[in-house]
């Protein structure tokens, strides 16, 4: 990886303030709360061996091909307001890959919550963090992993993975997607004190409303379905059980698959 790349573009830039190279770790969220890491940080890898996504689920990335990093951000965010994160990466994340690769244009959507699929098909994983829920101006440690040039995937993940070039046959620039981001990530920091206008914008990327879904409430627990009424300006999915029954749930609470 080009460091001095990154360097020259987002810290002599004074983007961020320091870049953290790690030629392989296990996890870059495990290094950043583990070293204390302060603010506007990034942490960037070739080799992340023992990423994690929501509900401890392994990340796999490819050594070399792929992007995998943390950011850590001090945000002045209330408790109730933290689900807004997941909801604004991934965001961001989508409008990086779109401006990087005109072959994602109406391949890239959204899954709540914040989740990025290339037909149907997964190429991210964002894993965000709250250092100390007590504190008034939060620590966030935000995890992004994302297939960009990854041709072979584990088995474990059967064909729920895949990447931007097997889906658009384009290598991507791994440095020059890591600066995308970053910058976009701070360009637009004011979504988050806009939820409903961050929400609504986050649905037009998304064709969850109005699909039907299989969803387990406990990772082990037998597969229920219903169909996605809405999402809700607090995050929550509202799903369909009958004309009578309506039920919201938060992220924490279910994963969800489409159902064909």
């Amino acid at each position: 990886m080009d460091i001095e790349k990154l360097k020259s573009q987002l810290i002599k830039s004074s983007v961020l303030k320091n870049l953290i190279y790690l030629e392989e770790i296990d996890s870059t969220n495990n290094y950043a709360k583990l070293n204390n890491v302060e603010t506007d940080t990034i942490i960037v890898t070739d080799n992340q061996f023992s990423g994690r996504g929501r509900f401890n689920r392994i990340w796999y990335s490819t050594n070399g091909e792929d992007a995998t990093f943390t950011i850590v951000k001090d945000l002045p965010l209330i408790i109730d307001e933290i689900y807004l994160v997941n909801f604004y990466v991934s965001l961001i994340l989508l409008k990086t890959l779109l401006g990087i690769s005109a072959g994602l244009e109406n391949k890239l959507f959204l899954k709540w919550p914040n989740d990025l699929l290339i037909n149907s098909r997964k190429i991210s994983g964002i894993l965000t963090e709250v250092k100390d829920l007590s504190e008034p101006r939060k620590t966030f440690i935000i995890g992004v992993g994302v297939n960009l040039n990854s041709n072979e995937f584990n088995e474990n993940l059967g064909d729920k993975a895949t990447s931007v070039f097997a889906q658009s046959g384009e290598k991507t620039d791994r440095e020059q997607f890591i600066i995308s981001f970053v910058k976009n990530f701070y360009d637009y920091l004011d979504h988050l004190k806009r939820s409903e206008f961050l929400i609504k914008e986050w649905k037009k990327h998304s064709r969850l409303i109005g699909s039907k879904v299989s969803f387990k409430i406990f990772e082990d627990s037998e597969n229920l379905a219903g169909v996605v009424d809405d999402i809700d300006v607090d995050g929550a999915l509202i799903l369909r059980f009958d004309e009578n029954s309506i039920k919201k749930f938060y992220s924490g609470e279910i994963s969800i698959n489409y159902e064909d």
